[in-house]
């Protein structure tokens, strides 16, 4: 199928059923028509109607039964039921000049109801309902050969026998003048003047050299025309009335004529004397001819009589019925033709008198008519046009009369080719013949005709249940192809010209081979087929009937391609073309509709039947699974390139990864086996799921499945079922089987996750997002399933036992029970399975992790009770291989006493909370892992801990069934050092003394190394250290407002520093060891505890002692 499918369009505007349908050669436009009598051309993409062909050229008698366009897209031609072919011309963008009017062909005695052009030449057949076939030449209209003159009235004319020589009659310049023209050119032979009345009637002889001219003034003269000056040779008087008939005899010695005086008489020109007069007729003699020697005369009394000139005896009398207007004889004078008032024209056996047929009729009196020189055709004129018929009395071909009818018609010098005709004012037109071959053979009406591509043959169907095959050169029958039961519809001629197809009322589409007639093949229809097309490149048949569908067929494996519904009502007429894979189709609900074929081919890929298929992604191969063990790889042009061969049972179900690099396909038990496509090398068999108890559920699924197989014919039964699919990114496989499991793999084939179904399930497929699983059930519903594992990575050996993500989610950190600590790429495109990363030093088991919420620390708790800090070190750039000589090392170790089972790191990434088998909760710095706080509360092994997002709010869970949340106190350590000797790395030493001010920003200690040092609160960092004293310090004060600090010191000494700029200010001895200090409230005494029970307060600004108290 092609992708996407595009939907059908309507051509609007026909007021009734659409019969006939047509397609460029290009499929950009189309035409319709149909019983509204309209041809609509339509644009073939998008249905608008183009245009309507105006009134004034539109089909104005009856429905259009039939179009056709010939092979360079010149010509549009329309078929109707008033037995008329009309032809427009057409323009390169498929339109018709709003002023373009059609030329006429037309001969056919009822509806025609098919329409053919030859493919190369100027030829175009029509099969009708009377039975016959025609083809006619695409003549042009009409020729003026000489002109006429408006004031002109002619009021005789003769022809010779061949056409060369015309003469005519009338009164010019108010002289009755005889005009004669040669009518090949219309030049003017002679003009001759002598009569003194209006010239009636005229005749030529056989060899052209002498007129003869019967006038109102009852004179015959004969001129001779050999003569340059074209003399008056005899002039015969006699007749009592108006001369209405001359003629010649056979050597031109002779003259008879016929008078209104209802008298003939027989002329000898030698002496210009009558021979004798023959009496008979009743009334006015208005038409004679000569043939040897016999006379026929006709006559206003309705006879046609025969003579004998060489005694003037009568030899028959044939009765016309009315008044005799014309007449002829064939050269042989065997067979004679009368016209009368009647507007009849009829044949006549001359031997016998008995009518051979009266053809047809004018729509107003016959004028004129003439046989052809062969005697086989007759020519008449009337108001209503020109007629020419066969002797066999059938109308071949019909010239609608236009502002100018014919006076008189005769057949040209070159009869089969032109007639020509002359007007009432005296203007010489040449008709071209346009019916070039008649084909008479079907008994009832011919349906349908068409060419063989190489114009050699005709091919036409009829009624009769045959299909006929002709020599288009002459009309020949070459041969006759049986074997259909009802009438035909329809036929086609492939575009090779190899194969037919034919449609019939016995609801088949039959293809025959054309050169012998042997069936090919047969396609039943639900009802009668209308019609059949083939396509352009003659690889598939488009049908259709009664059904309403339009049917498309793949003739290489004879099957159906694809369908198309949508007309409410019988669809009569087709038109499919391959380039644009465009059909048209026309139906009795009035539509003409558009179809977009998506189906590019069919392949007969199994004996018995095809479950399932799957492409490659360039749509360069195709596979197929169905009811052999095995996989079959075809090519885009369907042609079978390889098998793969399963084995244990039949395969139901093939899908290619997205990438094209494998296949796999799934029999009906659940077993998997996956393919390179680079070689056809199987790669790996997954096996069938292991089966479980059934519950009752899935038992009565099951058997509601089955049932319903059974009562369902085509229903696959639910315990030979088997479905498999990859996820869009390749990465995954879902496999269904017979069983109630659905299992998800991933690209090496191991389990990700496995789905229990409510329902057998028919067919499975994933999301585009890969999110969900949609699955068709035997009870009747479509399920989607979510999806949780996306990914499956072999990390450890061992258990996992603790994972921590990325802050921004591009990675996942794993710890085993190897030791080991990785971390992986979270990446869509990461199939490689390789750690981007590793940290090393844990010397047991990973029981914890954490991953600062800066990104910058990994954290590990590990079975030793030992708690690890490692950087985290940028992976390697992508596409980059990790190094494993450059694992990351820790950079900080926490020890516990017994295991840890817990880390959490704070969101200002400063804390590091950990739980342990001992039921701790411990608080530490991040970066120095320094204790900061413990909760002790659980009754067994705290289990795990998590920072809130204030940073100091903590839960912990425990062994003990509890989760406790604490307030975490102590927000930062400053740790105090001593420089034991020079060059020596610092050592952390005991604080001994601490001491807040200025609203606890800053904050003062003393260590047991004799240091003292100002810090600040909020980054622990150190201002300024402050000097002087030599003994250990045993108390510690800071003015409120950051001026001043003291100390006390073991040797008995008080000493005071100025905090802006650590100077020392004051330094005295008091009476023992100070073991406490304190500024008052408003910083104007100082408060010293003495080891010797004595409070003595001092005045803070001289520290001179005030008073003395002593405790109790």
């Amino acid at each position: 199928w092609q992708l996407p499918p595009v939907a059908s369009k309507t051509v609007a505007g026909a007021g009734e059923a659409v019969r006939a349908v047509l397609l460029s050669s290009d499929a950009n436009w189309g035409a319709a028509a149909g019983a509204d009598g309209n041809v609509r051309l339509f644009d073939a993409k998008t249905g608008e109607v183009r245009q309507t062909l105006p009134p004034h050229i539109a089909v104005p008698a009856g429905a259009v039964s039939s179009l056709a366009i010939d092979a360079s897209a010149n010509w549009l031609a329309a078929g109707s039921d008033d037995g008329v072919i009309r032809l427009w011309p057409v323009d390169a963008n498929g339109a018709i000049a709003a002023d373009a009017v059609p030329r006429r062909l037309q001969g056919h005695a009822g509806p025609i109801r098919s329409l053919a052009f030859h493919p190369t030449e100027p030829l175009i057949a029509s099969a009708g309902e009377d039975g016959t076939v025609r083809m006619w030449r695409l003549a042009q209209p009409p020729a003026t050969i000489a002109a006429g003159d408006a004031a002109t009235s002619v009021t005789a004319a003769v022809a010779s026998r061949l056409g060369e020589v015309t003469a005519t009659a009338a009164t010019i310049n108010g002289r009755p003048t005889i005009v004669v023209r040669e009518t090949a050119t219309g030049r003017t032979l002679a003009t001759l003047l002598g009569h003194d009345a209006e010239v009636i009637s005229l005749a030529l002889s056989d060899n052209q050299q002498r007129l003869a001219s019967g006038s109102a003034d009852k004179t015959v003269r004969v001129w001779n025309l050999a003569d340059a000056k074209f003399p008056e040779i005899a002039r015969l008087e006699g007749h009592a009335a108006a001369i209405t008939a001359v003629a010649f005899n056979a050597d031109a010695t002779q003259v008879v004529s016929g008078g209104a005086d209802n008298s003939l008489k027989q002329w000898n020109l030698a002496d210009s004397t009558e021979i004798r007069s023959l009496a008979g007729h009743g009334g006015a003699i208005r038409c004679l001819a000569v043939r040897g020697t016999s006379l026929f005369s006709g006559s206003v009394d309705g006879t046609v009589r025969v003579w004998n000139l060489a005694d003037g005896a009568a030899v028959r009398s044939i009765n016309h019925g009315a008044a005799v207007n014309w007449l002829d004889v064939t050269s042989d004078g065997a067979m004679a033709a009368s016209a009368g008032a009647d507007k009849q024209l009829k044949l006549w056996t001359v031997a016998t008198g008995a009518a051979i047929g009266t053809p047809g009729e004018h729509v107003g009196e016959i004028a004129h008519l003439a046989f052809r020189g062969d005697g086989q055709q007759v020519v008449s004129s009337a108001a209503d046009g020109l007629r020419v018929w066969n002797v066999e009395g059938r109308l071949l071909e019909f010239h609608a009369a236009d502002e100018k009818p014919s006076r008189m018609a005769t057949f040209g010098a070159d009869a089969s080719l032109s007639i020509h005709g002359l007007t009432p004012n005296n203007e010489l037109r040449r008709h071209e013949i346009r019916l070039a071959l008649l084909l008479t053979g079907h008994d009832g009406a011919a349906v349908a005709v068409r060419f063989t591509p190489d114009g050699k043959s005709l091919v036409t169907a009829g009624a009769d249940k045959t299909v006929r095959v002709w020599n288009a050169a002459d009309g020949k029958p070459v041969s006759s192809i049986a074997g259909l039961t009802d009438a035909a519809t329809s036929l086609a001629v492939s575009p090779d010209g190899l194969k037919l197809a034919v449609g019939c009322l016995d609801k088949q589409a039959r293809l025959f081979t054309l050169a012998n007639g042997q069936p090919v093949a047969a396609w039943e229809h639900p009802e009668a087929v209308h019609a059949v097309a083939f396509s352009s490149d003659g690889l598939r048949l488009t049908t259709s009937g009664g059904d309403g569908i339009v049917h498309v067929w793949d003739l290489a494996t004879k099957r159906e391609l694809e369908r198309f519904a949508g007309h409410e009502g019988a669809v009569l007429a087709i038109a499919a073309s391959s380039k644009a894979k465009t059909i048209v189709s026309g139906g009795a609900d009035k539509t003409a509709r558009i179809w977009s074929a998506s189906a590019l081919g069919v392949i007969e890929a199994d004996v018995a039947e095809v479950t399932d298929l799957a492409f490659t992604p360039d749509g360069q191969s195709l596979f197929t699974v169905g009811s052999e063990p095995e996989v079959k790889r075809w090519d885009a042009t369907g042609k079978l390139v390889g098998k793969l061969p399963g084995g244990k049972a039949v395969f139901h179900s093939v899908a290619v990864k997205p990438d094209g690099s494998e296949m796999a396909a799934a029999d009906r038990e659940g077993r998997v086996q996956v393919w390179s496509l680079a070689d056809g090398k199987l790669l790996r068999t997954i096996e069938p799921a292991e089966s479980k108890p059934a519950s009752a559920e899935w038992t009565e699924a099951v058997a509601k499945a089955t049932q319903a197989a059974t009562s369902a014919p085509g229903t696959p039964d639910p315990a030979e079922v088997g479905a498999v699919a990859y996820s869009a990114d390749g990465k995954r496989l879902v496999v269904s089987g017979a069983g109630q499991a659905i299992r998800i793999f991933d690209a090496a084939g191991r389990v990700l996750e496995r789905l229990e179904a409510e329902s057998p399930v028919g067919d499975v497929r994933f999301a585009v997002d890969g999110g969900r699983l949609f699955m068709a059930s035997f009870d009747n519903n479509a399920r989607a399933r979510s999806l949780s594992l996306e990914r499956r990575i072999e990390a450890h050996e061992g258990p996992v036992a603790a994972l921590a993500v990325s802050p921004d989610g591009q990675y996942v950190l794993s710890g085993g029970t190897d030791k080991r600590m990785r971390l992986w790429s979270l990446a869509a495109d990461a199939v490689n399975e390789q750690p981007v990363r590793e940290f090393v030093g844990s010397t047991e088991a990973i029981t914890s992790l954490a991953i600062a919420r800066d990104g910058s620390r990994v954290i590990a708790a590990t079975a030793d009770g030992q708690v690890s800090v490692w950087p985290f070190v940028s992976p390697p750039a992508e596409g980059q291989p990790v190094d494993p000589a450059k694992p990351v090392e820790s950079v900080l170790s926490i020890p516990h006493e017994t295991v840890v089972h817990g880390v959490s790191v704070s969101a200002d990434n400063l804390k590091l909370a950990t739980t342990a088998e001992d039921g701790v909760t411990r608080v530490w710095e991040l970066v120095s892992g320094r204790l900061l706080q413990r909760f002790v509360g659980h009754a067994k092994a705290a289990l795990d801990v998590a920072f809130a997002p204030d940073n100091k709010t903590l839960v912990s869970v425990g062994a003990d069934g509890q989760g406790r949340i604490e307030t975490l106190a102590t927000l930062r350590t400053v740790v105090s050092t001593n420089l034991v000797n020079e060059g020596e790395s610092p050592v952390v030493s005991p604080i001994t003394q601490f001491a807040y001010y200025t609203n606890a920003s800053q904050a003062v200690t003393a260590n047991a190394a004799n240091r003292i040092q100002l810090w600040t609160v909020d980054n622990g960092q150190s201002v300024r250290e402050f000097v002087g004293f030599e003994a250990g310090v045993t108390a510690l004060a800071a003015r409120a407002d950051g001026t001043h600090l003291i100390a006390a010191t073991a040797d008995q000494k008080l000493s005071q520093w100025n905090l802006g700029n650590a100077e020392l200010m004051t330094q005295f001895t008091v009476p023992g060891v100070v073991r406490s200090l304190r500024y008052s409230a408003d910083n104007q005494r100082l408060l010293a505890a003495f080891d010797d029970g004595m409070l003595r307060v001092y005045n803070a600004a001289d520290l001179v002692l005030l008073y003395e108290l002593q405790s109790d």
